[in-house]
């Protein structure tokens, strides 16, 4: 599939740039996207419920479009970020909200930046009458913008400190030998893309051509007006005749309308105008019986709306005199305005640019003094080791910590909020983080409903927020700057690739770790939900084994008690590896184990709730009584098989086997997945291997102690491992 554009482009007026390549921007992955929901709600598809719709407080278009380029790729200089910061905060407590509400009025009036800069740079090969509007609406456009950017750089201005006087050199200004605050360096930036000299040629032939009272407007009568009238009278004498023609049919359209409301009496009859059915009559609803000289009536809310023959006839007679100049009047701006504005257009582009960026700004300061939803306050950026630029030391030493990662600072939040959720959740729980270079995994267990999901989604848009230089809302946050965001929440069939659940889950995994950067922020919620427990319990802990070998920050969420296990003689991960925190989202069980309060509360160590809840959990959700009473009686005979069994010695449970040390090193062996991965198609065989040997690993022990022989005696039972397929040949034998 291919598309044709019949466009040429002027001289200096294309720029092409591919990507913003890594090591300047967070890549943020299509599927992390999607799992926090930055610009768009994974479950209803809308803008307004994801994090761009809540931040969204820009009144331009190239604002809007400024502000999802940033949440899909966001910073990663320092300079830059604390520069944007800065200008925040220079809004807030110099300008204030005054300063902020006449900078959004006078942004709201530069609508469009887009298309104009669009009409500018793209040339139509194809003159048509379509054509022809738009070349017209262009240099509306143009000579709004150009009126308004003196008002922006006047506000702007007043940022500003006053220049101080200093009687030692006369009264002139003192000269600092200091580089200016970011804040004020910034905003002279801006002022300087809104102000350059070429600017006032612009204003000048632009005033020569287009009249005084022409003006953007969006209603299409307006429009249509403009585009007949945006050239000053006297430049073309063929477009004053069009134009003439165009006033005298208008004239006669309305003065019929006049005849016909006094001929039958119908005071209320007004004149409209589409552009799709040009002029036509208006009159209320309640007037059911017309002269049959109304045709094509339609009722429109609680308006009839008609037209009769003759004023069809003048219609059409308006619409040719108007396309005639409207013809002319592109001829003209054409000729005289647009071919001296694209020797310029390099300073346009900047300016919409500097627009851009204040609309966007403006935008964060109004949130952060107009939200309700609790604190948002300033981060602290620590930069992330990137070599020679970030240690000052080129020797291969130090390259190599740089390879292994050797990022500075901490993620720390006190009291972090989900952006979006505590706008419609009033008592939303704010929680602490913690994460750093030795301590770079955090397990987070709980029970279901406890907001595991969303407090590690708070984390990565916090982290999103920080790096596009927004406040955050925390009451205190340290972000070292992160170059990945790797998540994986959201796992469900891939129709599309012929992946199931398990299969799109380990596709995922295999590509977060393939990917895995020192400096990237990696936030996983239940790995192996889609297979077994024995088999998403080596899984998931192969996956944070792998993890662990790199400096990444990592959230894992989990139930898995492979993992969670911990103290003297325990295998879970912090008992194995120092860089490893358990936390998790405390919930109290009642007694009779009927009733689940959450406490949304980050604690810290692993969840004392490990099973049980589940009905609880239903009978929290509103399941009905008798399913609830069944699933208790199901769960007590399932309670009662599995004593029974652990009674008899018949079979050692997963978690008795990994209690044993001795027996856990064959168990580890198993999950040793990361010892394979980084080389080509070594991950699917590997893991084939593990589900074989799991299998075959099947294991039948009998825990050491006093047993009871046939005859009553007491007998010394040792324990014993076998392969599955070593039991199989000794019951062969005994046959």
């Amino acid at each position: 599939m291919g598309s044709t554009f019949s466009v040429r482009f002027p001289p200096r007026c294309l720029k092409v740039s591919f990507g913003y390549g890594f090591g300047k921007r967070l890549v943020i992955d299509r599927h992390s996207v999607r799992d926090l929901e930055l610009v768009s709600n994974a479950r209803t598809g809308s803008q307004r419920e994801s994090l761009f719709g809540y931040l969204n407080r820009t009144k331009t278009d190239v604002g809007a479009k400024a502000l999802k380029a940033n949440l899909l790729a966001p910073l990663t200089d320092k300079t830059t970020i604390d520069g944007r910061l800065d200008l925040i905060e220079l809004l807030i407590s110099r300008g204030g909200p005054e300063t902020i509400e006449a900078l959004q009025a006078t942004l709201a009036n530069l609508t469009s930046l887009d298309r104009m800069l669009a009409g500018i740079a793209v040339i139509e090969n194809k003159e048509d009458l379509n054509m022809a509007k738009k070349m017209i609406h262009t240099v509306v456009l143009l000579k709004t913008f150009l009126q308004l950017a003196p008002t922006l750089v006047m506000e702007l201005t007043q940022l500003l400190p006053e220049a101080p006087d200093n009687d030692a050199n006369g009264g002139g200004i003192e000269v600092e030998d200091s580089e200016p605050p970011r804040a004020e360096a910034l905003v002279r930036a801006i002022i300087a893309a809104l102000s350059p000299p070429m600017f006032a040629e612009m204003v000048a032939f632009v005033q020569e051509y287009i009249s005084e009272s022409t003006i953007h407007d969006r209603s299409a009568k307006t429009r249509r007006l403009q585009e007949c009238f945006a050239v000053s009278a006297g430049l073309c004498g063929l477009l004053d005749v069009a134009r003439k023609t165009f006033l005298q049919s208008v004239e006669d359209i309305y003065a019929l309308a006049s005849t016909y409301a006094k001929d039958h009496g119908l005071p209320e009859l007004r004149v409209l105008y589409s552009t799709s059915r040009g002029y036509y009559l208006s009159l209320p609803s309640s007037l059911a019986d017309l002269p049959p000289v109304f045709i094509q009536c339609s009722l429109v809310k609680k308006t009839l709306q008609c037209t009769t023959q003759e004023l069809t006839s003048l219609s059409r007679a308006a619409d040719e005199s108007a396309n005639q100049c409207i013809l002319l009047t592109c001829a003209v701006l054409r000729d005289n305005v647009l071919g001296k504005v694209r020797e310029h257009v390099e300073s346009l582009f900047k300016a919409v640019e500097a627009i851009s960026l204040l609309d966007m700004l403006v935008g964060f300061a109004d949130l952060v003094v107009s939200d309700q939803s609790g604190p948002w306050t300033r981060p602290e950026i620590t930069a992330a080791c990137q070599g020679e630029s970030a240690c000052g030391d080129p020797s291969p030493e130090a390259h190599e910590k740089t390879r292994s990662g050797c990022g500075s600072g901490a993620l720390a939040i006190k009291q972090g909020r989900h952006p979006v959720v505590c706008k419609y959740v009033p008592a939303f729980v704010p929680n602490d983080a913690f994460a750093g270079r030795f301590g770079n995994m955090v397990v987070v267990s709980g029970v279901n409903g406890s907001g595991k999901t969303v407090f590690v989604k708070s984390l990565a848009l916090i982290v999103v927020l920080a790096q596009i230089g927004c406040f955050v809302p925390a009451e205190a946050v340290s972000i070292p700057i992160r170059d990945r965001i790797f998540t994986s929440l959201s796992t469900a069939d891939d129709m599309e690739s012929n992946l199931s659940t398990f299969m799109s889950e380990m596709r995922r995994a295999a590509y977060i770790i393939d990917n895995l950067s020192p400096d990237s922020l990696v936030i996983l919620d239940e790995l192996g939900r889609g297979t077994s427990t024995m088999d998403g319990s080596a899984l998931s802990y192969s996956i944070a084994e792998a993890l662990l070998s790199s400096p990444a920050l990592s959230f894992f969420v989990t139930h898995y008690r492979l993992l969670l296990l911990s103290g003297p003689g325990g295998q879970g991960l912090s008992s194995l590896y120092g860089n490893v925190r358990h936390v998790h989202l405390a919930a109290s069980l009642a007694q009779d184990m009927r009733q689940l309060a959450f406490k949304h509360r980050v604690t810290e160590g692993p969840s004392s709730i490990t099973c049980g809840y589940g009905i609880a959990l239903a009978a929290h959700v509103g399941f009905p009584e008798d399913v609830l009473m069944d699933a208790e009686r199901v769960k007590a005979l399932l309670e009662a098989q599995e004593a029974k069994k652990e009674e008899e010695g018949k079979e050692t449970t997963a978690t008795e086997l990994c209690e044993q040390p001795w027996k856990y090193e064959i168990l580890r062996r198993l999950m040793l997945v990361k010892e394979c991965i980084g080389e080509e198609g070594s991950e699917r065989k590997t893991l084939q291997e593990v589900r074989e040997m799991l299998q075959d690993v099947r294991a039948t022990a009998v825990i050491k102690g006093q047993g009871r022989g046939n005859r009553g005696e007491d007998t010394n039972m040792e324990v014993e491992v076998y392969p599955q397929s070593r039991i199989k040949e000794e019951e062969g034998k005994e046959e």
